[in-house]
């Protein structure tokens, strides 16, 4: 009778333990979760406030052009009123480009996140796409004040690959973007090859460079190449770029260093992958 009284003390004591043991590990994931949606509810603030800057900014501009579009109509001379008009059309321009850029890449996102990514698969040159987001950057280049190389093996050997073209264009784009946003008006190059099966798209710059502790938050939903200063944009663009990549069957990886500027390098199947 006495061994069976210990052996009932030892299995409830198991027991007891066993429970114990289990609310501490329910306590710690809770703690986890909570933490988790913390972090998450901070990082949405703090999106909603630099995607409010970010938008109010071209519109202040706007709203300043269009006055001032208006003042131009009273100069006394036709002459100087058409230069008058030819400047201020030129920054509505600049600042509605801004805004469409803006508003895409919210609604890349929220495709993104649905998971309604679909790539429409056609022959595309990534060579000429490069040339072509190069002329249409060819103002913004300029008063970077950056020097611009595209580095091709050949200037017949194009790369052509199936891929969704509008998504190669948006891969170039944002690239060459953030190359000029953090290159602090460096040489920015941009090389075009095809190895094997594989095309390699790449974008340096001798910028302000990535430190080793910033690397991983890259290519995060709203991270920013440099956090402690305000360089614009929404903190989307690379992000938007590691997926649209992926979505094609390829990577894309940072090799930089802090002041010693940054390379980026994208990986794409010239062929969709089985």
């Amino acid at each position: 009778m006495g061994m069976k009284r210990r052996a009932g003390a030892r299995n409830g004591a198991q027991n007891l333990k066993a429970e114990r043991d289990g609310r501490s590990v329910a306590e710690a994931r809770m703690e986890s979760i909570i933490t988790e949606l913390r972090e998450a509810v901070a990082s949405r603030d703090d999106f909603l406030s630099i995607a409010a800057h970010e938008l109010r900014t071209p519109l202040g501009t706007l709203n300043l052009q269009v006055k001032a579009l208006a003042r131009a109509l009273d100069l006394p001379s036709p002459k100087a009123q058409e230069a008058e008009l030819r400047t201020r059309i030129a920054m509505v321009t600049r600042q509605l480009a801004r805004l469409e850029r803006l508003v895409g890449e919210l609604l890349d996102v929220s495709r993104i996140r649905k998971g309604k990514l679909v790539l429409d698969r056609e022959p595309v040159d990534m060579l000429v796409v490069v040339r072509d987001v190069v002329e249409r950057y060819a103002d913004e280049i300029a008063r970077s004040g950056a020097s611009l190389i595209i580095d091709a093996e050949d200037a017949e050997d194009h790369v052509i690959g199936q891929w969704d073209a509008s998504c190669i264009d948006q891969i170039v784009t944002n690239l060459l973007t953030n190359a000029l946003r953090y290159g602090g008006r460096s040489p920015v190059r941009i090389s075009v090859r095809r190895q094997g099966e594989t095309a390699r798209l790449m974008v340096k710059d001798e910028g302000i460079g990535i430190a080793p502790d910033q690397k991983a938050r890259v290519f995060a939903q709203f991270g920013r190449v440099a956090a402690s200063t305000h360089k614009g944009g929404l903190g989307l663009g690379l992000w938007i770029v590691k997926k649209i990549v992926e979505a094609h069957g390829g990577s894309i990886d940072v090799v930089s260093d802090l002041g010693a500027g940054a390379t980026f390098t994208v990986e794409m199947p010239v062929t969709p992958p089985t």
